[in-house]
């Protein structure tokens, strides 16, 4: 209840300069003399705002080689290569292909084109794996899975871009 006392006392003082304050009884503070005059208010001193310095930027690292992205998905696409596989399975939540090699060789990195009914789409081969062990190459008569970045079909054809 004393702090409370104490702020009301200061908003008083603050709100009516003029009148003498009042005290509780039996207080044990010393009354300071006081004069019935208002005393003016002081103004805070402006303060500059100073900007902080900049600290240097750190060196950029060396940047990794970019993965192309799927070309879009082009009607009538007719991709000059050699076909290599034909698309068994999709699944669509992880957007990875089931891919049985019919022919050649399949490598990461490699440029392939995805074909079917006439539409079809470009990309990098990112991932393969063979019963879910990531392998770097497929030949003729393998089974994979592969990343792909669009929706692809059971019957499409894969083939790799020369």
């Amino acid at each position: 209840m004393a702090v409370v006392g104490r702020i009301m006392d200061l908003l008083r003082d603050f709100l009516f300069p003029s009148r003498p304050r009042r005290r509780a009884k039996g207080s044990s503070r010393k009354k300071k003399a006081r004069s019935n005059l208002a005393q003016p208010k002081k103004l805070p001193v402006p303060v500059k705002v100073v900007p902080a310095a900049k600290k240097p930027r750190a060196p950029k690292k060396a940047a990794e080689p970019k993965i192309v992205p799927a070309a879009p998905i082009r009607k009538n696409f007719k991709p000059q290569g050699t076909p290599v596989g034909e698309i068994t399975h999709f699944f669509p939540k992880i957007k990875v292909v089931v891919v049985k090699m019919t022919a050649g060789r399949l490598r990461v990195g490699d440029r392939v084109a995805i074909q079917g009914q006439g539409k079809g789409f470009v990309q990098s081969v990112t991932s393969l794996q063979v019963e879910s062990l990531d392998v770097a190459a497929v030949n003729r008569g393998q089974t994979a899975g592969m990343k792909v970045v669009r929706p692809a079909k059971a019957g499409d054809q894969l083939i790799r871009l020369t």
